[in-house]
């Protein structure tokens, strides 16, 4: 036994080089929050389109990356689990309460991330990058609302940053804060100066 260990030390030493290697890297990602629309392909009468604030991730590292249902936190510390998140309980989604009224007179349930449901953890590969629907614009921009004073008068002051910054945790332990898209960013700031 002890010469089998001799002649593969080397082996041995290289192999346990690589796990702590893996283990201490941090990835290189870059994650930016955004707006994307979906619009029906038989739009319903009420609703021709719908909002959601996406994740966008994008891995720029050699090694592949995993994003976990719990990897989306809020800057409370809160899990903001995805609503993209493909449901094995056999309970419908909630966005299937969207009725698609066509013009035949018929009725049906439908659901505008149908295409995009995913099964998680999703695994990102090196130079790819991959959509994660939060939940409806409206939905987040109304949530600046509750905001207490003190964050309100900073986001007023452009200085969003400083009191609200999502961010994605990888592995337990790595932390990235997300970019916010410009746009929204507006959005938020024009919600909060609208509401004194």
């Amino acid at each position: 036994m002890e010469t089998f260990f001799t002649i593969y030390e080397h082996a041995f030493s290289a192999f346990g080089a690589i796990v702590k290697m893996f283990y201490l890297h941090k990835p290189k990602i870059y994650a930016e929050l955004k707006v994307d629309r979906k619009d029906f392909f038989i739009a319903p009468d009420y609703q021709p389109s719908w909002s959601f604030v996406i994740v966008e991730v994008t891995n720029r590292d050699l090694m592949p990356v995993q994003i976990e249902i719990d990897s989306f936190k809020k800057e409370s510390g809160e899990v903001w689990f995805p609503i993209d998140f493909q449901d094995d309980s056999g309970f419908p989604h909630p966005l299937e309460d969207i009725i698609d009224h066509s013009d035949r007179g018929d009725s049906e349930s439908c659901n505008p991330l149908k295409k995009e449901m995913k099964e998680y953890p999703v695994l990102i590969n090196s130079g790819e990058s991959k959509k994660f629907y939060l939940m409806e614009e409206k939905e987040y921009i109304g949530s600046f609302s509750n905001l207490r004073l003190m964050k309100k008068i900073l986001i007023r002051a452009g200085l969003f940053s400083l009191c609200y910054r999502p961010k994605i945790t990888l592995y337990n332990k790595f932390i990235f804060r997300m970019r916010l898209f410009e746009g929204l960013k507006t959005k938020i700031i024009n919600s909060v100066s609208a509401k004194k």
